[in-house]
């Protein structure tokens, strides 16, 4: 952002009572020059990493409450940070603002796919835009687009398609709705799902999963792929559009190793059976409340899950996620099976 910068929300892409923000940024008595806050074209995640003054040097901004239009002094040394407005208590993000988005709230990080909720400004649309690294390959819009139409079919199933697609120099960017309720947040804050609330999520990702394994779409899941919605519903979101993204640069892997299938570490090759693997990871991280795989050397990998299978009694899981994670790939249920075990495992409570 730049000095005396202002940002126009609309109402209808926001919140209630933050339909508009005014922000002027000023120097500190120990900040830095302001024209080190202006951002390049090439808005990646590392971007935004590089203005580490904003970690040793603290700004004063001036903001405008948009709910009762009172212009309070900030101090802040963190993006992102939650801050409240001293009139009439409203708390709000301060926003970061580049060429195509206004971010408000980090949701998700990796080595080459980032997650943030963010303001589309060309389409005036407020959610989730998931930031992958362009890396080696090079997809128009018109590929990127083609991709992202792929997955509107699932929508009905409760699946969160992107909305838009943006690309620039370096990065690819897909816009989608979120929800309230994030499972990698839940995690990080509480740990473990009631068992109850994890059987009932599973069951869903599972149907939708089958659904779209008819239409050869596999991938690998991740606790930030679900999210419930006000009314409890699950709903899924990334999961294979990153494996198709993926195809376009398959020399780098962007998803984890920790929730990957052996086979599709190595091979980088999505099938139901490794998709099976990823769920079973997934439902474990659910259970015990974090993820039960920690190695990141590919070539250990098989020893710590090896060590894992030898010892699964002790984490008292359900024993047909030992079928799940079962090494050799031919020896996993499907996941209509996996839906049926789910469900009958909710059903006995």
């Amino acid at each position: 952002m730049s000095e005396n910068d202002t940002v126009n929300i609309p109402k209808k892409s926001l919140k209630p009572k933050l339909d508009k923000l005014n922000i002027e940024l000023k120097k500190s008595s120990e900040g830095m020059p302001l024209d080190k806050t202006k951002f390049s074209y090439q808005e990646t995640y590392d971007n935004l990493r590089r203005i580490d003054y904003m970690e040793k040097s603290k700004f004063e901004i001036s903001i405008t409450c948009a709910n009762c239009g009172i212009t309070s002094e900030y101090h802040s040394n963190e993006l992102f940070e939650k801050v409240e407005c001293p009139a009439c208590k409203v708390k709000f993000r301060i926003p970061v603002e580049t060429e195509l988005f206004i971010y408000d709230k980090q949701v998700y990080e990796s080595l080459f796919i980032h997650t943030f909720r963010a303001y589309n400004k060309e389409n005036e649309f407020y959610g989730d835009v998931v930031v992958y690294e362009k890396l080696k390959s090079d997809a128009s819009l018109a590929e990127l687009q083609a991709i992202a139409d792929e997955f509107k079919k699932f929508e009905h199933a409760n699946y969160l398609p992107p909305r838009h697609v943006d690309v620039d120099e370096s990065t690819y960017y897909f816009s989608r709705d979120n929800a309230p309720y994030r499972m990698n947040f839940y995690l990080a804050s509480f740990g473990e799902l009631p068992k109850e609330r994890a059987t009932h999520v599973l069951t869903h990702v599972c149907h939708l999963a089958a659904n779209m394994a008819e239409h050869s779409i596999f991938g690998s899941f991740m606790p930030s792929d679900i999210m419930l919605d006000k009314d409890g519903r699950t709903l899924v979101c990334d999961y294979g559009l990153r494996e198709k993204i993926h195809v376009l640069n398959p020399r780098y892997n962007y998803i984890p190793i920790s929730f990957l299938a052996p086979e599709a570490i190595f091979a980088k090759v999505h099938t139901e059976a490794s998709a099976v693997y990823s769920l079973g990871i997934l439902a474990a991280t659910f259970i015990l409340g974090e993820n039960p795989f920690s190695e990141k050397d590919p070539h250990q990998i098989h020893l710590e899950r090896q060590n894992f299978l030898k010892n699964f009694e002790q984490y008292k899981l359900p024993s047909f996620l030992k079928k799940m994670l079962a090494y050799k790939s031919k020896d996993r249920p499907s996941f209509n099976k996996c839906s049926e075990l789910f469900m009958r495992m909710q059903l006995m409570g």
